[in-house]
């Protein structure tokens, strides 16, 4: 029985030996499979994390343009309604003056008429003073003239 137990056992040790070494390469093969991977799965993150890096820089970068962008437009606008405030007062200070004086030619125009109403009434009472004397006068040629020599005298002494 020792051979047959020998013959028997040289192929299932051998079946086990090599199982063994079939299962040693086995756990050979998967962790150098689950290295590999890790190792992909650890420079696929680090690439992840290289692209989101760039992205979050351009989104940053071009963020900072726009608002550089707006930051000028709004200075541009400011400036363009600085000068525009500006114009404005200059010409409210050129109205303020042109009223000034368009008041004071409606004053003078007012003083002129009040006046050329005085002047007016003025030659209206000398005018009609005027017109009273003519016809004083008048009568008094007429009543002369009625007069005779005789009577023209006495009255001229008188």
């Amino acid at each position: 029985m020792g051979t047959e137990f020998v013959a028997m056992a040289v192929p299932i040790l051998l079946g086990v030996l090599v199982g063994l070494l079939l299962f040693g390469l086995s756990v050979v093969a998967t962790r150098r499979i689950s290295g590999r991977a890790k190792d992909a799965a650890r420079r696929i993150r680090a690439e992840a994390r290289a692209d989101a890096d760039a992205k979050a820089k351009e989104i940053t970068v071009a963020a900072q343009e726009k608002l550089l962008a707006l930051n000028d437009d709004a200075d541009q606008r400011e400036r363009e309604l600085e000068l525009r405030e500006t114009q404005l007062e200059a010409r409210a200070r050129e109205l303020d003056r042109e009223a000034s004086a368009q008041e004071r030619r409606r004053t003078e125009i007012e003083r002129r008429e009040a006046r050329l109403t005085r002047d007016e009434q003025a030659l209206d009472e000398t005018r009609k003073t005027a017109e009273a004397e003519r016809e004083a006068a008048r009568k008094d040629l007429e009543r002369v003239a009625g007069l005779s020599a005789s009577e023209g005298l006495r009255i001229t002494v008188l």
